[in-house]
């Protein structure tokens, strides 16, 4: 109710930063991180699966979100490669000379 009382300029912005739910992104997971980023695959997206995506998602806005989702290696298809280990906080902290940062 209070939000039909706000410019729709400011509905509008309010929507475009709504957060992603999980079924938004399991969707968008399942697009191959080999595929070419083409608007028609995230308009095929929309079509096909409406009542999944927020009113105010766009071709774009999903294409922007699955590449920001293939950047951090979330999609279905990909995995953290084996050489690499997840290195916590304290362990990066710990490798850091003191003496070199002054």
């Amino acid at each position: 109710m209070a939000m039909k009382q706000l410019p729709p300029d400011i509905v509008a912005a309010a929507q475009n930063n709504a957060l992603w739910s999980t079924s938004e992104e399991t969707l968008l997971a399942n697009v191959r991180s080999s595929s070419p980023a083409s608007l028609e695959i995230f308009h095929k997206l929309l079509d096909n699966h409406p009542s999944v995506f927020h009113q105010c998602r766009s071709a774009k806005s999903l294409r922007n979100h699955w590449l920001l989702m293939r950047q951090y290696q979330l999609l279905a298809d990909q995995s953290v490669p084996a050489g690499e280990s997840n290195m916590s906080f304290s362990d990066a902290e710990e490798q850091i000379n003191d003496a070199e940062l002054l």
